[in-house]
């Protein structure tokens, strides 16, 4: 696992388009990888191959998650615990104390992940994801 680089933004795009009903333009990756305050990491196969990352921006001590993907032919293999609980590390270490992030809410495999490494469900935003595709709003304490 590793800090994202510029030269991981076509793999993390195309990732993306796999994993993720809205996946971010260009320039939100970007910024992901090149401005302060914002963080991405990626893990790779052997190969090279971009198997998953997650990204996140920060103010002052609060962080939100904004994706995580994992390639499909390489879920339940533990790589989003690994990229999520490798974020939680490096944000402690940037004064964050607490972490939020939305997740649809019949996402089950994304729920089991993230109820399980200790975040919450503190409020639901109706639509978020479309037209009865509400979002489940979580924190976790750091």
């Amino acid at each position: 696992m590793r800090s994202a680089e510029i030269t991981d933004i076509e793999s993390i795009m195309m990732l993306e388009k796999g994993a993720i009903d809205h996946p971010w333009q260009e320039d939100a990756i970007r910024a992901l990888i090149e401005s302060p305050c914002k963080l991405a990491l990626v893990e790779t196969a052997d190969n090279g191959d971009l198997t998953g990352y997650i990204g996140c921006e920060w103010v002052i001590d609060e962080a939100n998650i904004g994706n995580l993907a994992v390639r499909p032919d390489s879920r339940r293999k533990g790589i989003g615990r690994r990229l999520l609980k490798e974020l939680e590390i490096r944000l402690k270490k940037e004064g964050i104390t607490v972490i939020f992030l939305e997740v649809r809410y019949d996402n089950e495999p994304a729920l089991s992940l993230y109820e399980s490494s200790g975040y919450e469900v503190y409020n639901r935003r109706r639509d978020y994801y479309g037209e009865g595709k509400d979002a489940l709003l979580m924190k976790k304490l750091i």
